[in-house]
């Protein structure tokens, strides 16, 4: 397997939303079912339809309005979920329920996707730190006892049977075989190793018996350290996304600002009719809400670590896929030739 890294940078609950699949998958899932139910009640009973679609939108933009409400208690007022409440809550006036509906369908499958990406980063990862076996066999004073991985120390000898997987890292001190790393470090073919050679956890024994020497306790192995990335995974922000995070700090109020000038200066200054510039006003809070820009980065990034998954490729995060395909394409354009 090959594992693709990058610099951290992570959320805190001030953050004020959560990436898990699950999450993603409640919104959703409340979202289409206020829809549905919005859509079918307009049908049997038209005259109940704008109530429906109302009342579908605000108990949809629930999780939203929770949210938005985090951010601005950690000093964060201005957010894509405060946009996206305001705007809903103001299309209600304009019997705009049905578009309201629609704008939280939308924000929440840009949540469901979000959260299958980190999901599908976290699983491929879970599965390497499975790796290790919960004992391991120790060679004490001549004596063969059975003990728990997670105690095992520095300088113990580990007896390792054909066919057994490597408890903790360490150094071979006696026998000789084949040992199958693929999971670690992607090396599709067994490696020969003999006395001297390093050894990790995680690794698959050959046909040879072998004595190793731990030179890393269990929370310090190659495996072990791969559980931190998990929890790195679940915490770390692709840089799209961060940047979608500091652009709402300035589009927000901006699009907040324009709605409320259209909806003032005009009766104000030019006479015209409070009504008529309201509904415009809040017609501009409506088509305002980015629902590509929230879309597209955790489509691209939950597209890019499934297929990458695919070929054996395991991504621990948005962050990590970016940083790699900003390497990459940098890369490429050094070794363009010039004309």
């Amino acid at each position: 397997m090959i594992k693709a890294e990058a610099p951290i940078e992570t959320h805190t609950d001030g953050d004020g939303h959560e990436h898990g699949s699950e999450n993603g998958l409640r919104i959703f899932v409340l979202a289409c079912i206020c829809a549905g139910l919005a859509y079918l009640i307009g049908v049997l009973v038209p005259a109940w339809g704008d109530w429906a679609y109302a009342i579908g939108a605000l108990i949809a933009v629930l999780p939203f309005a929770k949210s938005a409400l985090e951010k601005a208690l950690k000093g964060r007022p201005f957010s894509i979920e405060t946009l996206v409440t305001i705007a809903v809550v103001g299309a209600l006036p304009i019997d705009a329920g049905a578009e309201a509906v629609v704008v939280v369908a939308l924000f929440s499958l840009g949540e469901l996707l979000e959260g299958f990406a980190a999901a599908r980063a976290r699983s491929g990862l879970t599965a390497l730190a499975q790796l290790l076996p919960s004992e391991a066999t120790i060679e004490v004073d001549g004596e063969r006892k059975t003990v728990p991985v997670t105690s095992l120390t520095v300088n113990m000898v580990m007896l390792v049977a054909p066919g057994d997987r490597l408890a903790a890292d360490g150094t071979i001190v006696e026998g000789r075989s084949d040992l199958n790393e693929a999971a670690i470090t992607g090396e599709s073919s067994a490696v020969d190793k003999g006395i001297g050679a390093p050894v990790f956890a995680g690794s698959i024994n050959g046909d040879g018996q072998l004595k190793v020497t731990v030179t890393k306790d269990a929370s310090n192995s190659v495996v072990a350290r791969i559980g931190d990335l998990v929890a790195q995974a679940q915490a770390s922000t692709a840089p799209t996304a961060r940047f979608i995070d500091s652009f709402s700090a300035y589009y927000t109020p901006a699009a907040i600002l324009i709605a409320a000038l259209i909806a003032l200066v005009p009766p104000m200054l030019m006479g015209g009719e409070w009504s008529t510039w309201i509904y415009r006003a809040l017609t501009v809070l409506l088509i305002a809400c980015p629902c590509a820009l929230v879309l597209s980065t955790p489509a691209a990034i939950a597209t890019g670590i499934a297929t990458a998954a695919r070929y054996g490729i395991l991504i621990k995060s948005g962050a990590a896929l970016e940083y790699k395909s900003n390497a990459f394409f940098l890369s490429i354009g050094t070794n363009i030739p010039k004309s």
